[in-house]
């Protein structure tokens, strides 16, 4: 029987190893090529299949908020989309084999986000089709239905499985902190050309476009995005009651000092999407009629008193993220985000005429290549502004026209749809959902209110905001297993005993009601 063994070991080595071991070593002489990386990139896949089958949900978990692009694929398309496929794909084999096994059914997020994927497929059929530049297509700009339809697709991807409830903040802490691979989008400015190679698994962040700035401001997007996303987990995890309790003085110490480096960043819109953030989950925790309030407001009174006189000394990226405010600040930076400013109005101002046009059928996402450079050589020579390139790709920096404009009323009549089912969803699983899961259930509500503010009323782009949507939603019912419901009378009854001895057996926050 030994003997068996050994022979057929000895075939498998000499017969497909070996010959796979010399052919992957030919190609590795040429290790950019798209060959190379496809055929290394394959190979890799099979030797992982075992542990994706296994571990599809919570690798898909925590590649959401990633920024990680899979090198070996054409495209070099996201972590994550490539993790929504491969999820979906297990998850509905998994169902095909099992009848036992089901998605977890929210029919009244599911049907809105059918409805967007139907208008978005119309949209694209009847625009020009979904053209990515990648694979030779005539058109561009099919990135952004990728985006779209990957997000949609996440979202059931998400409630192929129910999350452990002992397993939760495992879970939420794997979704939050995939958002640190943001901090490498900012290395680029600090490491050495070696580490270059890097960049090609993590894309560094945007540099300004000529004509954007009127002064040299450093901003860095990547390192606050990651700060962001650990004052996210401690949201989740500790809830703004657990983060400012005196007996755990390192939390708000800690709290600050990533409040500070978003600070450093220079982007407004990053500071009132963390106040919003912070500011909803402070009322869902009921901290408002506790002391903490007062603490608060003459904190922030004092705070104000002390720092506004020394606002114009600070960084120049800081007072950026204060611009917003009527605060005294450099004169050049003050120029600067007016100009900012303007530059989007004028661009608002000259999407709002063609807004009739495409209210029935949207003008979707297809760039024609050639008008693309005509625009782009009459940018250069002074014929058009530069904000006509945003706008023909459908980055309007406004997040009713990203909608309206390339999917028509029908994409804003699904959209409204969508966020209406997922408040009310989010809103009942922190209402009614377990005890447990009370601080991440508030964290989850808190940022899917704040995104929306920001989306309808600050800044927006529909395609890149949409996978935040979802995944937001699809976190939360996967850790509660669909929509939480007020338990009966005679359960809550039994329940109550426990309930009140889990509340008195917990630590008591610094500041009780």
């Amino acid at each position: 029987m030994t003997g068996n063994v050994t022979v057929v070991r000895s075939i498998l080595i000499y017969g497909i190893c070996l010959p796979l071991a010399v052919f992957l070593g030919y190609l590795l002489a040429q290790p950019f090529a798209s060959t190379t990386l496809t055929t290394v990139g394959l190979v890799l896949l099979v030797l992982v299949l075992p542990l994706l089958l296994n571990w599809h949900h919570p690798l898909l978990v925590f590649s959401w908020n990633m920024n990680v692009v899979v090198l070996f694929l054409q495209g070099r398309p996201n972590l994550w989309l490539v993790m929504t496929a491969l999820s979906l794909l297990v998850s509905v084999l998994h169902r095909t084999l099992d009848r036992q096994t089901r998605f977890i059914r929210v029919r009244s997020v599911t049907w809105p986000l059918l409805f967007l994927f139907v208008v978005i497929l119309i949209t694209a059929k009847m625009t020009g089709g979904i053209g990515l530049r990648t694979f030779g297509g005539e058109t561009w700009g099919g990135k952004a239905y990728v985006f779209l339809l990957g997000a949609i697709l996440g979202y059931f991807a998400f409630t192929g499985r129910r999350i452990p409830t002992q397993r939760a903040q495992l879970y939420m802490a794997l979704f939050l902190l995939g958002g640190l691979t943001w901090a490498m989008a900012s290395m680029v400015r600090f490491v050495s050309p070696s580490f270059y190679f890097l960049f090609a698994i993590f894309p560094v962040e945007s540099m300004s476009l000529p004509g954007r700035e009127l002064a040299y401001i450093p901003r860095m997007q990547g390192v606050p995005l990651a700060a962001t996303a650990a004052i996210s987990l401690m949201c989740a995890r500790y809830g703004i009651g657990g983060i400012f309790n005196a007996r755990k003085l390192w939390r708000p110490a800690l709290f600050f000092l990533l409040v500070v480096v978003v600070l450093y960043g220079g982007f407004r819109t990053m500071f009132v999407t963390l106040m919003l953030l912070f500011t909803a989950q402070f009322f869902l925790e009921g901290l408002h009629r506790t002391r903490l309030l007062m603490v608060f407001l003459i904190g922030g009174l004092f705070v104000g008193v002390v720092s506004i006189p020394l606002l114009p000394r600070l960084p120049t990226s800081i007072q950026r993220s204060f611009a917003w405010l009527p605060v005294e600040i450099d004169p050049v930076v003050k120029l600067d985000t007016q100009y900012s400013a303007e530059w989007r109005v004028r661009m608002w101002k000259a999407a709002l005429p063609d807004v009739p046009q495409y209210l029935l059928l949207g003008k979707g996402y297809a760039i024609d290549p050639t008008e693309r450079q005509f625009q782009e050589e009459g940018f250069y020579r002074g014929f058009q502004e530069d904000y006509q390139a945003f706008a023909n790709v459908g980055t309007y920096h406004n997040g009713p026209l990203s909608v309206i404009m390339p999917l028509g009323i029908w994409g804003v009549i699904g959209f409204l749809w969508f966020l209406g089912a997922s408040f009310h969803v989010l809103h009942r699983n922190y209402r009614y959902g377990n005890p447990v899961l009370r601080s991440a259930n508030a964290f989850l509500l808190a940022a899917f209110v704040a995104q929306t503010i920001m989306f309808w009323f600050v800044f927006g782009s529909f395609f890149l905001d949409l996978p935040k949507f979802c995944g937001l939603v699809g976190m939360s019912v996967s850790l509660n297993g669909g929509v939480s419901r007020p338990l009966p009378v005679t359960a809550a009854k039994q329940i109550q005993p426990r309930l009140l001895a889990a509340i008195l057996s917990r630590p008591k926050p610094a500041f009780g009601r």
